[in-house]
């Protein structure tokens, strides 16, 4: 599959490269001879697409190679640094087509108006229009941040083009000089375009917030096998596109020994492989036989948690160390929340309410999972 991914996005890459070395060679060709500031920058921006096609298929190959001793999780991220590299050329072009388009308003000067000209735009319009879809059914089909972020930037370009094009063809029949307003105004569209893919990557690179929906999905697998009681903890760490690993937490059933309950486990593993291509490790925690002392805490920790919902509490142990009873518990929420301190606070009450002199240890994880599902519901 990953062989597969590659190829897909060469295909891309090659189609990118071609386009814009022609539409650029023929933009900055007609721009000269009619002398049109709009058609000369439409061209540059086509001739810095080229720049960037060429960049991402070397990324491209260098992404595609298997992991190593120094990158155990291969090399995935760095289509993350060629969709940012994208977005940082889109954003130079912006800053390119707007100076020249202060220019042209303060110097207005009519542009020659040539058949070869309006023929190169309306070619160009065609070839980024089918170029957009294209990169588009490539990026959503193989989970390609930087196909989709070039097929964005290509609808980009037919905006471009169009307004070029209008300017061109509104100069000639009216006599009336637009080139430098549509060329700003198009380059603003862009400067906007190219700040939105630079923050999106800007938020793969540093850690954004796991997929709710997969999340949800692998969940539901789980679910399904009746020895699984329950899950938490679940993570998904993203090594790049299409390169995702998970972990979770499982309770069992603690009286079932580990040959019984490893063939539920390696099936729940083997679906969420089979239907996402995530390795998921599954860590099992076993629901011991309460005690006394123990049923009254989790009664307890009940009423905390409907207070303090969508809050629970998981992984409950009940020891005796050095004479003393030893009590720990996880207590988990959604991120963001504000309450932490306070359910915490109200646990570690209701724990010494039961146990006064037990030595309690409460610790907080994230939910990210549970809680949406529970608010959807």
């Amino acid at each position: 599959m990953a062989d597969e991914r590659t190829r897909a996005m060469n295909r891309g890459n090659r189609a990118l490269l071609l386009v814009n070395l022609v539409l650029s060679a023929l933009k900055i060709t007609m721009g000269l001879v009619v002398s049109s500031v709009s058609l000369l920058a439409d061209g540059a921006n086509n001739l810095s697409d080229t720049a960037g096609s060429f960049g991402c298929l070397l990324i491209a190959r260098a992404a595609s190679r298997p992991s190593d001793e120094g990158h155990p999780y291969g090399h995935g991220r760095m289509e993350y640094l060629a969709t940012l590299g994208v977005g940082v050329l889109v954003l130079s072009m912006g800053l390119e087509l707007l100076k020249n388009g202060i220019h042209a308003i303060r110097f207005p000067s009519m542009p020659a108006f040539s058949p070869l000209a309006v023929a190169a735009l309306i070619l160009s319009i065609l070839s980024k229009l089918f170029l957009g879809t294209y990169l588009s059914r490539i990026g959503s089909r193989w989970h390609l941040p930087v196909m989709q972020a070039e097929s964005r930037d290509s609808y980009l370009d037919v905006a471009a083009s169009g307004v070029v094009l209008t300017g061109i063809l509104v100069s000639h029949w009216t006599g009336v000089i637009l080139d430098g307003y549509l060329g700003t105004a198009v380059s603003l569209l862009i400067l906007l375009e190219g700040f939105q893919i630079c923050m999106n990557t800007a938020q793969d690179l540093i850690g954004r917030r796991p997929d709710q929906e997969t999340g949800m999905k692998i969940l539901e697998i789980l679910h399904e096998e009746p020895m699984i009681l329950s899950c938490h903890d679940l993570r998904l760490h993203d090594y790049g596109p299409g390169r995702i690993f998970a972990s979770v937490d499982v309770v069992v059933d603690g009286r079932l020994t580990l040959n019984e309950i490893h063939p539920a486990i390696s099936r729940a593993e083997g679906k969420v492989m089979e239907r996402f291509s995530i390795p998921l490790t599954i860590h099992m925690d076993p629901l011991q036989t309460p005690d006394n002392g123990s049923e009254k805490i989790l009664e307890a920790l009940k009423k905390v948690a409907e207070r303090y919902a969508p809050c629970r509490f998981h992984d409950l142990d009940r020891y005796v160390k050095e004479d003393r009873v030893q009590i720990s518990v996880d207590l988990e929420m959604p991120p963001g929340s504000t309450e932490k301190k306070e359910a915490e606070a109200a646990a570690r009450q209701a724990i010494l309410e039961i146990e006064p002199d037990a030595q309690v240890t409460i610790s907080l994880d994230v939910d990210y999972y549970e809680a949406y599902r529970h608010a959807r519901q």
